[in-house]
């Protein structure tokens, strides 16, 4: 009789020690489970230098249009016409704002915001309100410019091999 509990005992030993690894083997899986989703989540969101290079070139051409748009408001003879190039000028900027915040929406708050306007303007401007959007205009050209520079492929990674060098 002692020898058949004794038996009893190892099995349910043997049972016990196997229901712990498996259940250590399956913790492990369902932590690695979501690790891995959370992981797969995060590369979604990550930008290749591809997608970079793809908004940049956007961004440039919408610049190419942005210089076009501004000189079509420098030739301005009519005062009738300013509050349309103004408000196409106003589309214009909510366009490069929305390309700036795929790539980073920290620096499409930095480029809505203009802290100052002192580039004169060329021309005759017709009215005070078209004097300050022309030049407005201007500046935020000049800013667009050096965002794209800013985050060109190529000056990143110059970038990236002086730092390496230092």
């Amino acid at each position: 009789m002692f020898l058949y509990f004794k038996n009893a005992n190892i099995i349910f030993l043997w049972i016990g020690i196997s229901a712990f690894v498996l259940g250590i083997m399956l913790s492990q899986y369902i932590v690695f489970r979501e690790k891995s989703s959370a992981y797969n989540k995060l590369k979604a969101k990550l930008i290749t230098a591809e997608q970079i290079e793809t908004r940049l070139t956007e961004l440039g051409k919408l610049r190419g249009g942005g210089v076009a748009l501004r000189n079509k408001g420098r030739r301005l003879e009519q005062e009738e016409k300013v509050r349309g190039w103004i408000e196409k000028a106003e589309r214009w900027n909510k366009n490069v704002l929305s390309e700036i915040e795929k790539l980073s929406p920290s620096e499409a708050a930095i480029f809505s915001i203009l802290d100052w306007v002192t580039f004169p303007t060329r021309g005759k401007p017709l009215s005070f309100e078209h004097d300050l959007h022309l030049r407005m205009f201007s500046q935020r050209l000049i800013k667009l410019e050096s965002f794209v520079l800013r985050y060109s492929i190529a000056n990143v990674s110059r970038k990236s091999s002086l730092e390496q060098e230092q």
